[in-house]
């Protein structure tokens, strides 16, 4: 089954998902259903079979040179083997088989994001960082699937998810602030002040736009996650506010 998956993962990579940031269905399927199967129950089982499997596997490969041991024997190496692996680490084969299906995953992610990143370069950011946090979440809160990958890697998902936060808000609201910018030169007295109040309001008119167009692309995105929802609030209104009120009490 998990063998088969990674696969049916690949397979899934040349249907786009919807171009709005939201979560494609493969991923939350796939992390549910793997999550059930390194779980309590089915987790020790999952990963007997796959120490049984790799086992068999290896004993098949060494028997086609050996043609003396007999089929008995072959079992009792084949079983010898599993139980060997099982108490150095039982979760190995299983560990590698999730993360195969993880990689495969993120790799299908990369490459719906490509599609649109030079297009919606916002956008872009902002669906890997709603799949990055996706994948952060799951693992952090998930016992099972936290012992196939480790801490390390769980860390480094979240701070991918960061990165591209940041990314998104230089893209976007940090890039749209940039109009409220005015230099010194400007109201040196070389300028008529009329000359001055009509850059001032340009630039004003200019940043008026550039938010309702971020804005109204933003009404048709999605942020699935509500922590993840209000931290980008919270760095939206940091990133505005004070640049906007700062203008309009200066000029």
């Amino acid at each position: 089954i998990l063998l088969e998956l990674k696969v049916q993962i690949e397979k899934q990579r040349k249907v786009p998902p919807k171009i709005d940031g939201s979560l494609p269905k493969v991923s939350s399927f796939v992390l549910a259903y793997v999550k059930h199967l390194v779980g309590d129950f089915y987790g020790p089982i999952m990963s007997q079979i796959l120490i049984i499997y790799e086992s068999w596997k290896d004993n098949n490969n060494s028997n086609t040179n050996n043609n003396n041991n007999s089929d008995g024997n072959a079992i009792m190496v084949k079983d010898n083997n599993a139980t060997n692996i099982s108490k150095k680490n039982c979760d190995r084969p299983l560990s590698r088989a999730v993360v195969k299906i993880v990689n495969a995953l993120v790799f299908n992610m990369l490459e719906w994001a490509s599609s649109f990143k030079e297009e919606e370069p916002v956008l872009f950011h902002l669906f890997l960082c709603n799949n990055y946090w996706y994948l952060w979440v799951n693992f952090q809160i998930s016992p099972g699937l936290k012992a196939m990958v480790g801490e390390k890697w769980i860390k480094d998902k979240k701070q991918e998810a960061e990165d591209h936060m940041s990314l998104y808000m230089k893209e976007g609201w940090e890039k749209i602030v940039h109009n409220l910018n005015v230099s010194t030169s400007t109201t040196f007295t070389g300028i008529s002040r009329a000359s001055t109040r009509e850059l001032l309001k340009s630039k004003l008119k200019a940043f008026n736009i550039a938010f309702k167009d971020l804005y109204e692309k933003h009404m048709k995105w999605v942020v699935p996650d509500a922590e993840l929802r209000e931290k980008m609030c919270i760095k939206v209104v940091k990133c505005i506010v004070p640049s906007y009120r700062t203008y309009l009490q200066t000029y």
